[in-house]
Formats: structure tokens, sequence, C-alpha cells
């Protein structure tokens, strides 16, 4: 019986929406945020590089709304803004 549940749970979870099978393998994992700790695991360069292009994006946020507002308005739909950068921290 033990087996059957273990192989079945991947195929019934996939049957059920997106948000809910997450929300199992959360649950099966332990942890709130698995998916974000399955791809820092499995690949931790990349992982770093959503990381650092998330913070650049928060940090950056008031200017990006802004100007994508501003390009919304131009013909082309483009606009050159500035954003600040800051130095990487190691």
């Amino acid at each position: 019986m033990f087996y059957g549940g273990y192989w079945g749970a991947p195929v019934l979870t996939s049957l059920l929406p997106y948000s809910f099978g997450t929300q199992v393998a959360s649950f099966i994992v332990g942890e709130k945020d698995s998916g974000t700790m399955m791809i820092a695991l499995s690949n931790p360069e990349e992982w770093q590089r959503v990381s650092e292009s998330s913070q650049l994006v928060e940090a950056n946020r008031d200017r990006i709304t802004a100007c994508q507002k501003a390009a919304s308005s131009l013909e082309k739909g483009q606009k050159n803004c500035q954003i600040t950068v800051q130095a990487r921290q190691e």
C-alpha cells in the first residue's frame, strides 16, 4: 500500500490545479519556499543571477515604473532611463 501512495502521489498532484500541487510539494518537502530552495540547490549560479536581478529591480522599482509610464506615451514605446546599481558586497 505504501508503494502505491508513494508512486501515485506525483500522478495525483499533476492532476490538481497548479497552485495546489505546489502547496502539496511544499508540504512534502517541509519548506514554505520549497521551489526556490530546489532551484538554488540544483543550479546555484542561476539562482544567484535571479536573486541579483530581483534585488536590482526592487531597488529601482519607482524609477522603472515611471520609465514604463513615460515609454507607454511615446510612439516607439521605449525610453532610456537611469537606474542605480549598488556595488556587489562579497
